[in-house]
């Protein structure tokens, strides 16, 4: 999995260039309802539901496995890449990652995309789930934000509950990655300082180091030492004009890169 970090930050890339786009649908003006087209079915996947007893919420996984998972009688054991926001990103995510494991561009990996159970709440579900703190302005504005600060919670239901059914159910090592971008990226940072024993890789795209005053950033500048027991390789991305709400640029190049001692 040397080249994931690459592989996947262009399916995110691929993401957030086509959410403008519109679906393949025909609209009747008089009605204004959409005509719908049969499904899709994604090849190599699983939907899994569990329930957390530790946050108390449903989620829904989107799992993506390899081909010679069919053939290999459970010897060969894989690496996983967990997937946030997955019920819009997997798709993309699943099908850009195929196309180089199929080319042997990249090492055989299972994909987690953590969705929602239930009806879709994009905005809440994420406030609560990937922020650290309670803070009742920004982000999605107080109908949202009064859900927030649920982060620990969520790392919680990943260590202790998502990472175990995933190692009982597939043959997997111990070689895990994280993607996330915006909320999901602040959720991500938040896991590289306090739980950096989770994962030992990580995929972070414009995250929300804004949020709460840059509450992650003096979290991180507290920290005389991250103790990480083995070598983290972390793929770290902002566009270059995100600095007109929030100073994204300015944090990663004065403040997080210093922090997490990366060289420019």
């Amino acid at each position: 999995m040397n080249h994931f970090p690459r592989l996947l930050s262009v399916g995110f890339a691929l993401i957030l260039a086509t959410t403008s786009l519109t679906s393949f649908a025909r609209v009747d003006s008089n009605a204004k309802e959409v005509e719908r087209y049969d499904a899709v079915v994604l090849s190599n996947t699983q939907v899994h539901k569990i329930h957390s007893k530790l946050n108390k919420h449903d989620y829904k996984l989107y799992i993506n496995i390899p081909a010679s998972y069919f053939s290999n009688k459970k010897e060969k054991r894989y690496s996983t890449v967990y997937l946030l926001d997955a019920d819009y990103s997997f798709a993309l995510t699943k099908q850009v990652a195929e196309h180089l494991m199929d080319r042997d561009r990249v090492k055989e990996f299972i994909i987690v995309g953590i969705a929602y159970d239930g009806p879709l709440k994009y905005k809440l579900n994420r406030t609560r789930d990937y922020t650290p703190s309670t803070v009742l302005d920004g982000g999605y504005g107080p109908e949202f934000q009064k859900y927030s600060g649920g982060a620990d919670n969520f790392y919680q239901f990943l260590n202790k509950e998502l990472i175990p059914y995933i190692s009982k159910t597939f043959p997997v090592n111990d070689d895990r990655a994280i993607v996330g971008h915006s909320y999901g990226g602040l959720f991500a940072s938040y896991g590289l300082i306090h739980y950096p024993g989770v994962f030992n890789k990580a995929i972070i795209v414009s995250p929300s180091l804004w949020y709460d005053n840059g509450l992650i950033l003096k979290q991180a500048k507290s920290k005389s030492n991250f103790n990480y027991s083995t070598l983290h390789k972390v793929y770290l991305a902002v566009g270059e004009h995100e600095n007109l709400h929030y100073k994204m640029v300015d944090d990663f190049i004065i403040q997080c890169f210093r922090f997490f001692d990366i060289n420019i």
